[in-house]
Parts: C-alpha cells; structure tokens; sequence
C-alpha cells in the first residue's frame, strides 16, 4: 500500500487485521480486505502546521519551515490569516514584546515566530519613520521563539520603537 502525499499507512482492515506492509495473504476463500490511510500527523519542520496540513490544504513545504522565505513561518502565517506561499504577504501585528531594565540601558526582545537557522538583526526608529540597524545585533534563531537582550540609549528610550527583521545586516559604507 502506498500513501498519497500526506497521508501514512496505517493498516488493513476488513478480513486481515494486521500493520505488515507489504502483505502477504493466502486465497482460500474470499477475503475483503482494505487499506487504511490516515493524514500525516507529523511536524518535520516544527512551524505548527502537520505534513497533512502543509500539503493537502496550504500547498506548503513541510520540510521548510518558512516555504515563501519571508522571515515568518508558515504556522505563524496561516493563524495571521496571511499567505505563506508568497512573500509579499506576511504578517503586520507585532512580533517583538519589548521590557526595558530598571536602568533603561537594555531592552529584552521576546520574539515569536522565528525559523530555526534564520539569521535575524534588530532595527529602531525614533522618529517612526527611518529605521537603523543596531550594531552587533545579528543573531541566529535557535527556537522559534526567544528573548534576546539589547542595548539601548536611554535618551532615546521614550520615543524608540523597535522590529525584527530577517537576514544580516548590512556592512557599514
């Protein structure tokens, strides 16, 4: 028995209950027996979504975590309501919870919906508008989700918004 994409075997059923495969039967008499296939509950990219679910309904790679490559896994995206084979739909809430240390000097990023091996860098604006990276912020995520701590100035502490931004930052000109 062969499963399509999605699906695993899990055994016959009918005259012959056994998980053997292939099966080997002897004809007697007449015997009905079927093959039962079941979606594939499994997670080989560990997005959230199951091998079923990626290929059945969303038509994504269950070996990639983020199959349209743009920095948001495909779990991530599908409970966004965004579309995680394309790349120009990703989603816009917040993915950065930001808690500033008593002496207003480092800020703790706890980041959600990251791709395990990704490199991501931190960026800030104070004026809400132009956004720099950080010096010394790259890092690959480990989990798809972690606390990262950065430095901070505190002058600019009240007005400095922060975002995660896949892919190493760029050298300085």
């Amino acid at each position: 028995a062969s499963a399509n994409a999605g699906y695993v075997f899990t055994g016959w059923a009918g005259d012959v209950a056994d998980s053997s495969n292939p099966l080997t039967i002897v004809m007697a008499e007449n015997q009905s027996i079927e093959a039962v296939f079941e979606p594939d509950q499994r997670d080989p990219d560990q997005d959230g979504l199951t091998t079923y679910e990626e290929i059945a309904i969303h038509e994504t790679d269950p070996d990639n975590a983020d199959s349209d490559g743009d920095g948001f896994n495909d779990g991530i995206e599908i409970a966004s309501s965004t579309l995680p084979r394309d790349a120009a739909s990703f989603p816009q809430e917040r993915l950065v919870n930001v808690t500033f240390a008593e002496d207003l000097t480092e800020a703790s990023l706890e980041l959600t919906g990251l791709v395990v091996g990704r490199v991501y860098h931190v960026a800030g604006t104070v004026d809400g508008e132009s956004f720099f990276r950080f010096s010394d912020s790259d890092f690959t995520a480990t989990a798809a989700e972690m606390v990262i701590a950065q430095p901070v100035d505190v002058l600019f502490r009240s007005r400095l918004l922060l975002k995660l931004e896949a892919g190493p930052s760029l050298p300085e000109p």
